[in-house]
C-alpha cells in the first residue's frame, strides 16, 4: 500500500502532459560519486484518467559518452493501476492511423516499472508522426490503461531537441 501511495505521489506531483514545446530539451546530469555521465529528456509524458487510479510517465532516456555521439536508447516507464507487470506492451496511435507496439524487456515487478529498447525504426515512426492516443497494456494479466494524447508533437519536439543539440546541463 506505502508503494502504490508512494508511486501517485511521484506520478501525479509531476506536471500534466500539457508541456509547452518550447520546454523539450536533453538534460545532461553528471553523478559527481562517479562521474557517470546520464542523458534524459526534460520533461515526462505523464498520463492519467480522471480519477487519477490509472496511468503512466514516460521518459526518454539517451546513451553516449559525449554531447556528439548520443542516440536514444531506451524508453523508461512508470505504470499506476495495473498491478504488478510483466511484458508491458506500449502502443503507439498515429494521427495517420498507423502504429507502433513495443514490449518491454525487464523482468516481472511490482514497482510498476518497465523498459523498452529503442531502436532506429521505432525513433522514425515516432518523431515523425503526431501520436493520437498510447495505450499500456500489461501482459501478466492484459489490464490496459489508453490515453488521448493533447501535446501530439511532444516526440517530434524531442527528438527536434536531439537533432540540434540542445542539452542543458541538470539545474
Amino acid at each position: 500500500m506505502k508503494t502504490t501511495i508512494l508511486s501517485l505521489l511521484i506520478l501525479f506531483s509531476i506536471n500534466s502532459f500539457s508541456q509547452d514545446s518550447n520546454n523539450v530539451y536533453i538534460v545532461k546530469q553528471v553523478d559527481d560519486m562517479t562521474d557517470k555521465v546520464y542523458y534524459y529528456s526534460s520533461e515526462k509524458m505523464v498520463c492519467q484518467n480522471d480519477t487519477k487510479t490509472k496511468g503512466f510517465s514516460i521518459t526518454f532516456m539517451f546513451d553516449g559518452k559525449t554531447d556528439n555521439s548520443l542516440k536514444i536508447d531506451v524508453i523508461s516507464m512508470k505504470i499506476i493501476g495495473l498491478d504488478c507487470v510483466q511484458g508491458t506492451k506500449l502502443l503507439f496511435l498515429f494521427e495517420d492511423d498507423s502504429k507502433l507496439t513495443l514490449t518491454s524487456w525487464n523482468k516481472f515487478n511490482c514497482k510498476g516499472t518497465a523498459w523498452f529498447d529503442m531502436k532506429p525504426t521505432h525513433l522514425k515512426k515516432l518523431s515523425s508522426n503526431k501520436i493520437k492516443k498510447i495505450r499500456v497494456q500489461n501482459g501478466r494479466n492484459q489490464k490496459s490503461y489508453t490515453h488521448e494524447i493533447e501535446n501530439q508533437t511532444y516526440l517530434m519536439d524531442l527528438h527536434k531537441s536531439f537533432m540540434d543539440k540542445d542539452i542543458r546541463a541538470k539545474e
